[in-house]
């Protein structure tokens, strides 16, 4: 699902298609819940319906960003909309909004100038509702749940990797087995194993905009060879300790040269020593680029070298019962 939805929004034509699907989306969802919103305010003007028109479509151009670039901030986005006590026509704000300021707490390292640009859309949004609803539409009692929603949203990572721990040390007590802690491996090590997350990484390299298209090529296949190496960890128990240690030595490097790369080309845009920059930082994502194909290729080799092996026996089996 992921790989899917990162190639669907790899491109500036599919973007320009996404924006128009919202459009015509947010237009539905507005004639199938005007008649409720209607019947709560008992409003029929036609600033009353521009307001909430407005109101929908920046909510859901909100959710649709986190839906792209932080699916945990989607979650949340979507279960605070769906349980918005108020008029239905409110879950595109609600769930807009709470997806939003989950997704910028989530990753306000290293604060991006695109969080401004999402702030506009998101302060438009807010105008046309209160329009709309006006402020005693709020309930005290949804308010605290949304900050609950968001707070969990916030510490996710650290909620699922505590719960995987504890759901491994109950299945080793199961079967006998206690966890023994790694011996000489320093602390900071072992908490910095417990809290990486590839999936994270991966939403942050796709979310920088404007990189230039030289590094942004190389990024994407970086990308698409970490989807495919994680899935070769989730498929094969025997690719999990070498694509583990591959991910966790090489994709936060890709993350800090992207990142460094990126920042210095920003402050020296008028500058000659841009190209260069680009030029450098190009040539080590291409090596890099290189390294999780080849990765990759050795995770598929040990299956094809199995898959022989099993080929090769099962053959053996079937000449000496003489079937063959």
């Amino acid at each position: 699902m992921a790989t899917f939805l990162d190639a669907f929004h790899n491109k500036r034509w599919k973007r320009v298609v996404i924006q128009l699907f919202i459009v015509l989306f947010s237009s539905s969802f507005v004639t199938t819940q005007l008649a409720d919103a209607v019947a709560r305010t008992h409003d029929t003007s036609d600033a009353f319906r521009s307001a909430l028109s407005v109101s929908c479509w920046m909510g859901f151009i909100l959710l649709a960003r986190t839906l792209f670039y932080d699916r945990v901030a989607f979650t949340v986005g979507v279960l605070a909309g769906l349980f918005w006590p108020g008029a239905n026509a409110g879950f595109a704000f609600w769930a807009g909004s709470v997806a939003l300021v989950t997704y910028i707490l989530r990753n306000l390292k290293p604060f991006q100038k695109i969080y401004i640009w999402y702030l506009v859309p998101g302060g438009i949004a807010c105008q046309a509702y209160f329009e709309a609803f006006g402020t005693q539409s709020l309930s005290p009692g949804y308010l605290i749940f949304a900050v609950a929603l968001v707070a969990i949203g916030m510490g996710w990572t650290s909620i699922y990797n505590a719960l995987r721990q504890r759901i491994a040390t109950l299945k080793n007590k199961r079967l006998g087995k206690t966890a023994s802690p790694v011996v000489g491996q320093p602390q900071a090590v072992q908490k910095s194993s417990v809290e990486f997350d590839p999936q994270r990484e991966i939403d942050y390299l796709v979310s920088l905009q404007g990189l230039a298209p030289e590094l942004q090529t190389e990024i994407d296949g970086i990308i698409n060879y970490t989807h495919l190496i994680m899935h070769c960890i989730e498929t094969d128990p025997k690719d999990v300790e070498p694509g583990t240690k591959f991910l966790q030595r090489y994709l936060p490097a890709v993350r800090e040269i992207t990142m460094k790369s990126h920042r210095l080309v920003e402050q020296q845009v008028e500058n000659s020593d841009a190209a260069e920059i680009n030029a450098r930082s190009a040539a080590m994502l291409k090596t890099l680029h290189s390294a999780f194909s080849q990765h990759h290729a050795r995770l598929l080799e040990n299956d094809k070298t199995e898959l022989a092996i099993e080929i090769s026996t099962l053959d053996k089996m079937l000449k000496t019962d003489g079937y063959v």
